[in-house]
């Protein structure tokens, strides 16, 4: 069709065809967009609804941040299914508790403790001289694990030998 049409409406035709062309990818563009933004929408209303369905569960905070975090599909999301096993884990962990098996809670676990200065740091030694020093300075055990007088097996080993070794002395 466009062979037959003189050369200068065939470059006018060119043209439109490629802005009707760029068009057309606008269009699809805009719907594939509002196809994305209708998903998050959906997705957006569910977790929305899910977590007002677990405030209104009466179960802690605890076990409703962890339900958040738990996939859930279909059916299980909002009906019985998931009515019934949030029966069944409320009632575990009430029996738990009322036998005393109760996790520890996660509140109580502190894995970072913040630093807590030293033991008569540095200033006791530059306050005296070395000669004023106490012999054995007074001992405070340092806070936290892996510090204090706790021995190893070779520590041991070398501190038995060195006090068996003054007994054979003394006997001989």
């Amino acid at each position: 069709m466009a062979k037959d049409l003189p050369q200068e409406v065939r470059k006018s035709f060119g043209a439109l065809f490629l802005d009707a062309q760029a068009a057309a990818q606008q269009i699809i563009q805009s719907g594939l967009d509002t196809t994305d933004s209708i998903a998050r929408a959906m997705g957006t209303s569910v977790a929305m609804r899910r977590h007002a369905w677990l405030r209104s569960s009466g179960f802690s905070s605890d076990v409703q941040s962890t339900l958040m975090d738990l996939p859930f599909d279909g059916e299980k999301l909002f009906g019985d299914k998931a009515d019934s096993a949030l029966e069944r884990f409320k009632d575990c962990r009430a029996t738990a508790k009322s036998l005393g098996l109760q996790a520890p809670s996660a509140t109580l676990y502190r894995p970072f403790r913040r630093f807590q200065g030293f033991a008569r740091g540095s200033a006791f030694r530059r306050s005296q001289s070395y000669a004023q020093q106490p012999a054995n300075p007074p001992y405070r055990a340092f806070r936290g694990r892996g510090r204090g007088r706790a021995r190893g097996p070779a520590q041991q080993l070398s501190s038995s030998s060195s006090s068996s070794g003054g007994q054979q002395q003394k006997q001989a």
